[in-house]
């Protein structure tokens, strides 16, 4: 099972063939990738600030160079990858939320078209009865908001009288 992050571009969300050209849908999981050409993958996703820390990464792994065994230099350097490998959706995502990307949610899929399908149809179907969906995502905590604004199992029961 793929597992992918919805992001969108545009005010305008209800417009099918704007909401498609403005959304990018980021694979969760490890990056190979990333981990085999880190320099080309950060370029390639243009996340300028990621390189730039990965230089000052490489900068420092070359200024321990004199002073440490090589074989713990490619320890360090193999672990600066792993991580890299490991964040690279994260990292992809909140560029993208800088960039002004919103996040609309996850889905999943067997393949990014399955994933795509599912989305669009629940997207869109949302649109079209907002009451079928009861439970919205929260980009800022990813966890899911109630839309009755129960917090908690059990609502309180109302006063009566």
């Amino acid at each position: 099972m793929a597992i992918y992050t919805v992001l969108a571009r545009g005010s305008d969300l209800s417009d099918a063939e704007a909401f498609v050209d403005g959304s990018v849908f980021v694979k969760n999981g490890f990056s190979v990738l990333a981990a085999a050409f880190p320099a080309l993958w950060l370029i390639w996703n243009r996340l300028w600030l990621e390189l730039l820390a990965y230089g000052l990464a490489l900068l420092g792994l070359y200024m321990l160079s004199g002073v440490m065994h090589p074989v713990g230099l490619v320890i360090l350097h193999s672990l600066v990858v792993l991580y890299l490998a490991l964040e690279a959706t994260s990292l992809h995502t909140s560029a993208l939320l800088r960039r002004g990307y919103k996040e609309l949610g996850v889905v999943t899929g067997h393949d990014r078209e399955e994933c795509e399908a599912r989305f669009l149809s629940h997207w869109f179907g949302q649109l079209d009865h907002p009451a079928t969906m009861a439970v919205k995502s929260s980009a800022s905590t990813g966890r899911p908001v109630p839309s009755d604004g129960i917090i908690g199992l059990f609502p309180q029961p109302e006063a009566k009288g």
